[in-house]
């Protein structure tokens, strides 16, 4: 009789045990990835401007800094190819190497292959907005003046990020 008790104990024990390891699972399982973001710009006081900016929100977050368009495409190769998520592109339009409605359109055509999309929001000093606008049409998914407020970039990030 005293053994049949000990069994039933130890059966509920697994029980209880079981469960609290499909719980502990399936939060892991839920637990989200840092936000990656790529950042391209060829001026420090705007990459670490923002990269304060969302670092002070969301301290998880990775940011990888670019200041060359071509240098910044072959990091996204290089990512889609090793299977890296990128979760949002930052641009700005005028830097080295490829500008930026350059490298916005390579971008797109390199991730089709890949069936993704990458968010991509590109901001600029350009006067001239509305050809810069025009010319990144469908291309992008936010376009931000760079004189842009903080609480504003942060709510356009938030609005791309699933």
């Amino acid at each position: 009789m005293e053994e049949n008790k000990i069994i039933k104990y130890e059966q509920g024990h697994l029980q209880r045990l079981s469960l609290a390891i499909a719980v502990t699972n399936k939060l892991l399982s839920e637990k989200k990835q840092p936000l990656r973001i790529l950042h391209l710009d060829d001026h420090d006081l705007f990459l670490n401007a923002t990269k304060g900016l969302i670092l002070k929100n969301w301290p998880d977050t990775l940011i990888t800094n670019i200041k060359n368009g071509n240098d910044a495409l072959n990091y996204v190769i290089s990512c889609l190819n090793d299977k890296h998520s990128i979760d949002i592109i930052i641009t700005d339009i005028v830097h080295t190497g490829l500008n930026g409605i350059e490298y916005v359109q390579k971008v797109r055509e390199v991730e089709k292959p890949f069936g993704s999309k990458i968010p991509i929001i590109v901001y600029s000093f350009h006067y001239d907005t509305a050809s810069v606008i025009e010319s990144i049409k469908g291309l992008v998914d936010k376009f931000l003046p760079k004189n842009a407020s903080g609480e504003t970039i942060l709510n356009t990030i938030k609005s791309l990020v699933k």
